[in-house]
C-alpha cells in the first residue's frame, strides 16, 4: 500500500530520523546521513542519503536504498500503514478522509522487545565472549563514565546491538512493566 505523502510531512520525518540533515535550496534537495545503514565510520562526516523533493524519492548512495518517502518513513520509524495515515491526518487535514481509513485492512504487527542480536552489558558470559570487541568496550566505558552500573536506580540490564540496521552501536536502555520490556530508549555514546 503506497501513499503520496505531503512534502512537509516527509521533510519533518527526514529531519527527525536522518542525521545531520542539510537543505540545498538551489536544487531543492535534502541531504543527510542515512539512518538505515548508519554509513559505517563516516556518520556525521559524509551525507549520502538524499530526499529529492521534485522526484518524491529518498535514496542512499551508501546502502543503495531507493524508494518512495512512504516506504522510507515506514522503514525508519517502524510505524505501520494505519499509524502513518493517522500521523499524516494530524499533520495535514486534507490528506485522507475517515471513510477511506475504514476500508484499510487492519494490520497486527508484532513488535520485537529488543533490536536483533542484542548483547546484555550486565551479563558476564556475554561480555566474556565479546571482550575483544572495541564497540562493546566503548559502550562499557560509557556506562562506567555515566555510572549507570553503580547508580541507585541501576537498570536491570543495558543492551547494545552490533548488527541491527537502525540501532547499531547504540546503548539501549530498556523499560520494564511486569518483567517484560515494553519500551526501550537508545542513546549515542
Amino acid at each position: 500500500m503506497l501513499f503520496n505523502l505531503p512534502a512537509d510531512y516527509v521533510i519533518s520525518k527526514y529531519l527527525q530520523y536522518a542525521g545531520f540533515a542539510k537543505y540545498k535550496k538551489l536544487s531543492n534537495v535534502y541531504e543527510a546521513c542515512c539512518p538505515i545503514c548508519r554509513e559505517g565510520n563516516s556518520w556525521g562526516k559524509k551525507r549520502r542519503s538524499f530526499y529529492l523533493v521534485k522526484k518524491n524519492v529518498i535514496c542512499c548512495h551508501n546502502c543503495g536504498w531507493y524508494s518512495s518517502p512512504y516506504q522510507w518513513v515506514k522503514k525508519v520509524s517502524g510505524l505501520n500503514d494505519i499509524e502513518i495515515i493517522n500521523e499524516v491526518k494530524e499533520f495535514d487535514n486534507s490528506f485522507i478522509k475517515d471513510e477511506d481509513v475504514e476500508k484499510l485492512p487492519v494490520i497486527k504487527q508484532s513488535i520485537e522487545s529488543l533490536p536483533e542480536n542484542s548483547i546484555n552489558l550486565f551479563d558476564n558470559k556475554q561480555l566474556e565472549f565479546y571482550d575483544k570487541n572495541k564497540t562493546v568496550q566503548i559502550a562499557l566505558d560509557y556506562v562506567k563514565s555515566r555510572r549507570l552500573d553503580i547508580s541507585i536506580n541501576k537498570p536491570k540490564s543495558l543492551y547494545i546491538s552490533l548488527t541491527d540496521k537502525i540501532h547499531k552501536n547504540r546503548l539501549i536502555i530498556p523499560f520494564y512493566y511486569k518483567n517484560k520490556i515494553v519500551f526501550y530508549k537508545q542513546e549515542h555514546y
